[in-house]
């Protein structure tokens, strides 16, 4: 049952409310599920008139019916200057474990440009691969003149991706 629809700003985003009367995600054909009436809310995404995104709580990706992987990055700092060393911390919150193309775990800037976020750089690290097993922590610290563009001021953002198995 769909409880509250939300439209953001953004004509390309709905978020919607709704109840089922089981726990847990995805298909669960031929499963014995436990009866409990379950809140959960959708963030839907649309590019070019077809559904690009479908999260459901945060954790659960409707798309490609998987768990989605959560880190948790945050910087020792809020407030930087060019040349400053910035330490970024990256946790893996997740069930599962997550693996990255680099000893940079996929670290990249993005910068807030209007209301849109924009790449700005990314760090580099030797391209093997690692891992963060589930609630692993990671540090790593960089130098924010070390980068093929330099950092401006603006409202910027630290992100790290890798993907599950």
């Amino acid at each position: 049952m769909i409880t509250k629809v939300v439209r953001s700003q953004s004509a390309s985003d709905l978020g919607i409310d709704f109840t089922r009367a089981h726990s847990g995600f995805g298909d669960r054909s031929g499963q014995d599920l436990l009866e409990v009436i379950t809140p959960h809310q959708i963030l839907i995404t649309i590019e070019d008139g077809k559904v690009s995104s479908a999260i459901i709580d945060d954790v659960w990706g409707e798309v490609d019916q998987r768990l989605l992987p959560r880190l948790g990055v945050t910087t020792d700092k809020t407030v930087y200057h060019e040349g400053d060393s910035m330490t970024i911390t990256i946790r893996n919150t997740s069930i599962l474990t997550v693996r990255f193309g680099s000893t940079a775990y996929g670290l990249s800037f993005e910068k807030l440009e209007g209301d849109k976020w924009a790449f700005n750089s990314s760090v580099i690290g030797a391209e093997v691969i690692v891992k963060l097993e589930p609630e692993q922590t990671k540090r790593i610290t960089v130098r924010l003149s070390n980068f093929d563009r330099p950092f401006t001021c603006g409202n910027c953002r630290v992100l790290s991706s890798g993907w599950t198995e």
